[in-house]
């Protein structure tokens, strides 16, 4: 059953350098294009080549949608489908298999033989290991973070663990821990060997070096956390900064940090900008150097200085968790809400597609990705002089594919595709278009 109709935002922005957004930090760079709506609410979604998949946990049971994005004016519904009992709570893409952990364990789909209609591999409940003789079951909760073959996840309210999943039939449990004194809700790896973990209110180092004997910083030493104001919302990195949102009683703060020191470099209260001083989702855009967080029934556009010093901007109506995919924002939806497209760019002209503008190129290109050294996405150009079958894949060094971006007959025109380095390791890796007969071929770089 359906509960409500629910809305899709999506915000888009130009690539190009860093120079075409002016260091301005009064200067808004959200453009309404136009208002779309969606059959559930958004909580969580990935984006791969145009094809936007999106999940939601409707009273308990999940939701997961396809959507095809390649005109951003007219999201197009491809596939919907039910989870019953299977409240769907975080996805992840890595080469042709979509991961979606929810409340009930972790299913995963093939996405690479049909992108526009996954089908189901295979479902995990749990993961068991051998303590003293005896069996123990890990559940697999509704929080996924997936390096190379590992997977880092929840366990229940209080533990974390990591699975070795280079076989997605026969997953391996590797190591796991509980805490007595804090519940473990976000994850994320700011480095090879260095992960960060949300302990409610404050963030603590975890070494995952060796994911079978995970180092956990127990103690309180300044190397070990970071240490905020209020309780902890959600977080995002970029290179060697940290933006967090938090809450208190009373005031509801915006926060930068710099990693490697540990060190506070500025902090905002936005608790009369938001609806009710309350925000859950924050995402950073680095070409513009824009954050965007979440209120209840608005979000706030956030200038971030080359200082890291925040200037709040401008209000949106709209509400929903904040995920950026290069070039399109995902907001979630709500009950009674509205959903808009914006686009992301210094000058006031709008774009209606993914597409770049509509002059038709006259002759195949592949440009360099930018950025480039990246981390943790870059966005691939490339042009098309007429309809033709087009293949865009990734390899590592040894030639072995890591992802295929597109797959699909794709018209005359410019096309801009993000690239989402989830669970590769850095290094130098080759993308390779293929149109019709022809193939054109570039290095790009990966620096985590």
């Amino acid at each position: 059953m359906r509960f409500s109709t629910c809305i899709l935002l999506i915000f888009c922005y130009v690539i190009g350098t860093n120079e075409l957004f002016s260091q301005d930090t009064h200067t808004s760079y959200l453009h309404l294009m136009v208002e779309v709506e969606a059959e559930e609410d958004i909580y969580d979604s990935e984006l791969v080549g145009t094809y936007l998949y999106a999940i939601d946990e409707v009273f308990g049971d999940g939701y997961f949608m396809v959507f095809d994005l390649s005109n951003a004016n007219a999201p197009v519904l491809l596939h919907e489908e039910e989870f019953e009992d299977f409240g769907a709570g975080d996805m992840l893409v890595d080469n042709d298999h979509l991961y979606v952990a929810g409340g009930e364990g972790l299913r995963i789909y093939d996405i690479g033989t049909d992108p526009a209609s996954p089908s189901l591999l295979v479902e995990h409940t749990s993961v068991f290991t051998v303590d003293d003789g005896e069996e123990e079951e890990w559940e697999i909760n509704d929080y996924i973070y997936k390096q190379g073959d590992i997977l880092y996840a929840n366990s229940g309210l209080w533990s974390f663990m990591s699975i070795d999943f280079s076989d997605i039939y026969n997953p391996e449990f590797l190591d796991g821990f509980t805490f007595n004194w804090f519940s473990v809700d976000k994850f994320l790896v700011t480095s090879e060997n260095i992960g960060w973990m949300d302990d409610g209110n404050d963030l603590r180092r975890i070494d995952i070096s060796d994911p079978s004997n995970l180092g956990v910083a127990r103690s309180d030493d300044e190397d070990n956390y970071i240490e905020l104001d209020g309780e902890l919302y959600d977080f995002v990195h970029h290179n060697d900064t940290l933006y967090t949102t938090s809450w208190t009683s009373g005031p509801q703060y915006v926060a930068v940090y710099k990693l490697s020191e540990r060190r506070l470099i500025d902090q905002i209260d936005i608790e009369d900008s938001l609806s009710m001083g309350f925000s859950s989702s924050i995402d950073f855009h680095p070409e513009s150097r824009r954050l965007v967080v979440r209120g209840v029934s608005d979000f706030l556009e956030i200038s971030v200085a080359k200082d890291g010093s925040l200037t709040p901007i401008k209000m949106y109506d709209g509400e929903g968790r904040l995920n950026f995919h290069g070039d399109l924002l995902i907001t979630e939806g709500g009950f009674g809400s509205e959903g808009f497209i914006f686009r992301v760019s210094a000058d006031q002209t709008n774009s209606t597609s993914i597409n770049e503008p509509t002059t038709i190129p006259s002759q195949i290109s592949l440009h360099q990705n930018y950025p480039n050294p990246f981390n943790p996405s870059t966005n691939i150009k490339f042009k098309l002089p007429e309809t033709d079958q087009v293949v865009l894949k990734v390899y590592n060094m040894l030639g072995k594919e890591v992802r295929t971006l597109v797959n699909d007959q794709m018209a005359a025109g410019s096309y801009s595709i993000n690239f989402r380095a989830a669970g590769l390791p850095s290094g130098n890796y080759i993308y390779r278009l293929k149109v019709g007969e022809k193939q054109f071929t570039k290095k790009m770089v990966l620096i985590k």
